[in-house]
């Protein structure tokens, strides 16, 4: 966790383990383990003063549920937190039971606000602890925008008991690109004293989607990761196994997996004005791919292999205003 206030890259890169020439993420929270909310690393502060990490694990034993206020007087009531957003436009969730979705236009500015949630008290100190899922990372091979860790930067703020006001700005997130973005949120018990041994409670993990609407129809944007990792590769160059994305059949996009960075590429494409390949003799508008009268377009994601081996892909696809394309 990164210190109060403050905007770093400390967690989401905690470490990598090794399986069938694949690799894994994973945060493991050393610096939350190891400093109080204060930002304080507990080994060099003197007995007998504060040695209570921000977070620690324990079973859940008392069977609590997230929304539903704990009655039992023996059982603690873990703050919860609540997410809104200031958008004027907003779309159906992904269910019945799930919040609708925010959309902004291109460049607009964002603000989130953070609440305790129905159940707690109201006069309750929380800390939010807050991620935006954005694509911040410069371009490579063929993506608009690479190496985009989706865990590894936070905002921590000051333990409160009114409602907390952040910004786009203050989440490092620009909104100058189109797509499918994200907020996680937490909300931790933020009554911290120096001689306390109480627990910290912390909320449920609270996820809310937030679209940025493309300035015009037909774009096309994805996030897409595989794992070929190069830091565990010895020799370097192309692999001849590439990622592709095709409409109705026909490749549209594709890329070697050695390219792109080592994290979520953020890739967009016009389907109005783009060609493919980019330029040369073969290159076709992406838009005489597309259905006409009423037919269905399809969008699928592949694998091109000219040497089979073990690979995995994840897909991550927005539902832009395409009429009809890749929704």
């Amino acid at each position: 966790m990164d210190p109060v206030g403050s905007f770093a890259s400390r967690c989401g890169l905690g470490g990598y383990a090794r399986m069938d020439d694949t690799y894994i993420e994973e945060c493991t929270w050393d610096y939350e383990r190891n400093h109080n909310i204060l930002g304080q690393y507990l080994i060099t502060i003197p007995a007998p003063f504060d040695t209570k990490p921000i977070l620690t694990h324990s079973p859940n034993a008392f069977s609590y549920t997230p929304g539903t206020v704990v009655n039992n007087s023996t059982s603690p009531q873990p703050p919860e937190v609540e997410v809104t957003f200031d958008a004027i436009d907003y779309v159906s969730g992904y269910s019945p039971n799930t919040p609708a979705i925010p959309f902004y236009s291109l460049n607009d500015n964002i603000e989130v606000s953070l609440n305790h949630g129905n159940t707690g008290g109201q006069s309750q100190n929380v800390t939010y602890i807050v991620r935006a899922k954005v694509n911040e990372g410069g371009a490579s091979g063929s993506n608009a925008s690479g190496n985009n860790a989706y865990t590894n930067s936070q905002y921590v703020t000051l333990p409160q008991t009114s409602v907390q006001a952040l910004t786009n700005t203050q989440l490092n997130w620009t909104t100058d690109k189109p797509g499918l973005y994200g907020i996680d949120a937490y909300a931790v018990d933020g009554n911290y004293t120096s001689t306390s041994s109480s627990k910290y409670l912390t909320s449920k993990l609270v996820h809310r989607p937030v679209i940025i609407e493309p300035a015009t129809n037909y774009i096309l944007t994805f996030n897409i990761k595989e794992s070929y990792y190069s830091q565990l590769n010895a020799t370097s160059g192309l692999t001849g196994v590439k990622k592709q994305v095709e409409l109705n059949g026909n490749v549209i996009w594709q890329e070697d997996i050695s390219q792109g960075g080592d994290d979520w590429e953020y890739v967009m494409i016009n389907i109005d004005t783009d060609n493919y390949p980019p330029s040369g003799p073969s290159s076709v508008p992406v838009r005489s791919y597309l259905n006409s009268n009423g037919f269905q377009n399809e969008i699928t994601f592949s694998i091109a292999i000219a040497n089979p081996g073990s690979v995995n892909t994840w897909i991550n696809q927005s539902p832009e205003r395409s009429s009809g394309v890749g929704r």
